[in-house]
């Protein structure tokens, strides 16, 4: 029979960071003194010399629920200096409890480091901040640590010669149990593990053909008649003023424009719009014709459009006035009096003037001329 693997993820893992709450030193070489205040703590094992100084901490972890499974532990140290030069070793033990200001060399030198759990065994070569996780597989010689839920743990620090930052700095050691409650782990078995990404990147594969397929088919069939019937019923602007047409007025209150250049209904009370594209207007600068689509003036340069203070700003424009020249190249090879093509050309002028007199953003505009380029590249 064959054994199936599995693949385990946490979810709602939680992260909790604990400063250290009582650090020292001991010291061979002065050995009755307590180096409970100091702002580093020194680390040295030179037997050449015959100096040897451990580093103590402890850490009061607090807030981990009473059914959370421990999944990492780390200890975060500031390496201030390397005394030596060469590689070191740092090892991690847990140890007894200590007194912050009255340890000394004399009260620890009877100690059997075998009773200690060494939890980390590493090698070091650069300074900074570190890192070190408890009970990692990567590290040599290492047990399990105890780290296991809310409680006060200790532990002492050897190397060949080092300078760590203490409690009394910016830079304390740090204690960071990595966490999560029972339940908030999922096992997938390989297969679904292969299977899943592949179903999720076939599924989005399917959906943007089908529904853009579909979109093309909207498009010819119906869905352009209702787009532009509502659409067509919104707010149109004066391209000459910019002032808001009066519902069904042919001109403009403000400068008399003639409305009816871009929009002819044969019946009253019916959506179905009759006539040619108005393809010509007048630029309000120069007073030269210009396509009734145009964001800038083809003889005097300027623009209809707010000029770019910025980089993205710039990219927008040039979006803006490429597509535009798209549009209006594209409708040069259709039929002008195509009734769909007619309804969709007073919506889009209508988008227009609206993004002119500051009334649709840039985006929104971008958004609308695409739609409106993608329509015309589909309609026969």
């Amino acid at each position: 029979m064959t054994c199936m693997n599995t693949y385990a993820f946490v979810i709602g893992e939680k992260n909790k960071e604990f400063t250290c709450i009582a650090d020292a030193n001991v010291h061979s070489k002065n050995a009755s003194t307590n180096y409970g205040n100091e702002s580093h703590l020194f680390i040295s094992s030179l037997k050449s010399m015959d100096l040897y100084a451990f580093a103590y901490i402890s850490f009061n972890v607090t807030g981990i629920p009473r059914d959370a499974v421990i999944s990492e532990v780390k200890i975060k140290l500031n390496i201030i200096n390397i005394i030596v030069d060469a590689t070191v070793i740092i090892g991690i033990w847990e140890c007894n409890a200590f007194e912050e200001y009255s340890i000394t060399w004399d009260s620890i030198k009877n100690l059997d480091i075998s009773d200690y759990n060494l939890v980390c065994s590493v090698e070091l070569s650069t300074t900074g901040i570190r890192g070190f996780t408890l009970n990692d597989e990567g590290y040599a010689e290492q047990e399990p640590h105890h780290v296991l839920g809310n409680g006060t743990y200790y532990f002492m620090l050897t190397d060949l010669s080092i300078l760590i930052s203490s409690k009394e700095t910016s830079y304390p050691p740090q204690l960071i149990v990595s966490f999560y409650k029972q339940g908030e782990v999922i096992i997938i078995p390989d297969f679904l593990f292969i299977a899943i990404p592949i179903t999720i990147v076939a599924s989005i594969i399917l959906y943007n053909f089908y529904s853009r397929k579909k979109k093309i088919s909207h498009y010819n069939k119906y869905g352009n008649q209702k787009i532009v019937k509502d659409l067509i019923k919104t707010q149109i602007y004066c391209i000459e003023c910019g002032k808001p047409r009066i519902e069904e007025e042919p001109l403009c209150s403000s400068c008399g424009f003639n409305f009816l250049l871009l929009e002819k209904k044969t019946n009253q009370g019916k959506d179905d719009v009759d006539g040619e594209i108005q393809e010509k207007i007048l630029c309000p600068t120069c007073s030269n014709e210009i396509w009734a689509g145009a964001v800038n003036c083809s003889h005097c340069n300027s623009s209809f459009i707010k000029k770019p203070q910025n980089g993205k700003e710039l990219i927008e424009y040039n979006k803006i006035t490429a597509l535009t020249s798209q549009i209006k190249n594209i409708l040069e090879s259709k039929n002008q009096t195509n009734h769909e093509l007619v309804k969709w050309h007073i919506w889009f002028i209508d988008q227009r003037n609206r993004f002119i007199n500051g009334n649709t953003t840039k985006k929104t505009f971008l958004m609308q001329l695409k739609e409106y380029k993608r329509f015309l590249e589909s309609e026969d």
